[in-house]
């Protein structure tokens, strides 16, 4: 099972694939959040794990009422 962690003291969220981590990077500005950067590297790409930490991204930032931005192109894909 595929487990999400959040590291709000690093603004991101992230997954650990072993060697490296699939990651979510994050901005905070007041109630604003703003998801800068999808990274996974190029080995684990195809099996979803940036859609996962998209997702449970941005339905942690809905469950705190922040205003969603996002500069990164795949999380944009998320809020059209």
């Amino acid at each position: 099972m595929v487990r999400v962690e959040h590291e709000q003291e690093k603004n991101r969220f992230i997954i650990n694939l072993g060697d490296n981590l699939a990651v979510l990077d994050y901005d905070l500005a007041g109630k604003k959040i703003n998801f800068t950067r999808t990274y996974v590297p190029h080995a684990s790409r195809g099996k979803g794990y940036a859609e996962l930490l998209v997702k449970t991204g941005m339905n942690w930032a809905r469950e705190q009422s922040f205003e969603i931005r996002a500069s990164c192109w795949f999380a944009r894909k998320y809020l059209e």
